[in-house]
């Protein structure tokens, strides 16, 4: 039992939990949260992919993680108006993803060998977080556009809209949130170096064996 309540096992829960919704929602004709279900379903299949193909160690609460913020975006924040409910929801989110992000770029520069300063990674982490943050936004732009949704939150649950600089706020928030993620992770990479703390070790990714380089497996060895 306890091996469905950690790592894949967990990612295993997940997946058959978006699966399930997902035919919920369509067989009750609500396409829409069908939709919203199916990022679940697609993700998940692409993170193991990814694992396999390229023989990476996440570690475990990476994967918790990437369940449970898949379950708190979508299905809560979503489907449940948490985002209406607790203003800090969606702050939380952002904080949280753009610090585990900004852990999978510092990690994968050692994954894949090149030989860079502390400083350099830092910065390659921060512009990868900040990347990954915008290219969500690009996601929440054109899903209000073309569906109708309010992802952006560019306006209430009643659908009155905001206007001018209030329009914007939210992603705007959104941005300096993933920012501030990515900050806290390279501060905590100054303080293991200087007081030798291994936390960090719960959020980065490993290369499988000691010649790993970031590859297809199969691939010839450069």
């Amino acid at each position: 039992m306890k091996k469905w309540l950690t790592g894949d096992g967990f990612l295993k829960l997940c997946f058959a939990f978006f699966l399930v919704s997902m035919l919920y929602f369509l067989a009750t004709g609500s396409l829409f949260r069908a939709a919203e279900s199916l990022v679940g379903v697609l993700a998940l299949p692409l993170f193991w992919n990814v694992q396999k193909r390229f023989v990476l160690q996440f570690p475990i609460a990476l994967k918790l993680y990437l369940g449970l913020f898949i379950f708190a975006a979508i299905f809560l924040g979503e489907m449940g108006s948490f985002y209406y409910r607790f203003p800090l929801w969606d702050n939380a989110l952002h904080l949280s993803s753009g610090f585990v992000v900004a852990a999978l770029g510092y990690s994968l520069v050692d994954v894949a060998k090149y030989r860079i300063g502390v400083g350099l990674k830092s910065v390659f982490a921060l512009s990868f977080a900040m990347m990954v943050g915008t290219a969500w936004e690009f996601i929440e732009f054109f899903m209000d556009f073309f569906t109708g949704s309010n992802m952006q939150k560019f306006m209430l649950e009643d659908g009155m809209a905001f206007v001018g600089e209030q329009a914007l706020l939210d992603t705007m928030q959104d941005l300096l949130e993933c920012a501030l993620g990515a900050g806290i992770l390279l501060l905590l990479v100054l303080l293991e170096r200087k007081f030798k703390w291994r936390a960090l070790d719960w959020f980065l990714v490993r290369g499988k064996g000691s010649d790993m380089v970031l590859k297809p497996e199969g691939a010839d060895s450069v």
